[in-house]
């Protein structure tokens, strides 16, 4: 068996009612109707719960995505500067 996790972030023109009303209602089905064709046993989606946590989480991963953009530039100016 292969077990696929995909990670998914709306898009910031969405609502986050509007994103998880699209995942249930259009995205859920969607793959239900290619469960079949594509050997799938079993789907689950887990939906963000709003509060602190979840707001500390991602402050985390935004701070985290800034270092690695930083770390990214530091990296191509190293790289310019010895060409």
């Amino acid at each position: 068996m292969i077990r696929l996790v995909f990670a998914l972030r709306r898009q910031p023109e969405l609502s986050l009612e509007e994103f998880h009303d699209y995942w249930r209602r259009k995205h859920g089905p969607l793959v239900a109707g290619f469960a079949e064709d594509l050997n799938i046993l079993r789907y689950v989606q887990t939906h963000t719960i709003e509060g602190p946590a979840n707001e500390a989480a991602q402050k985390l991963l935004e701070e985290r995505q800034k270092r690695q953009a930083e770390e990214r530039e530091r990296r191509k100016a190293t790289r310019d500067g010895l060409a």
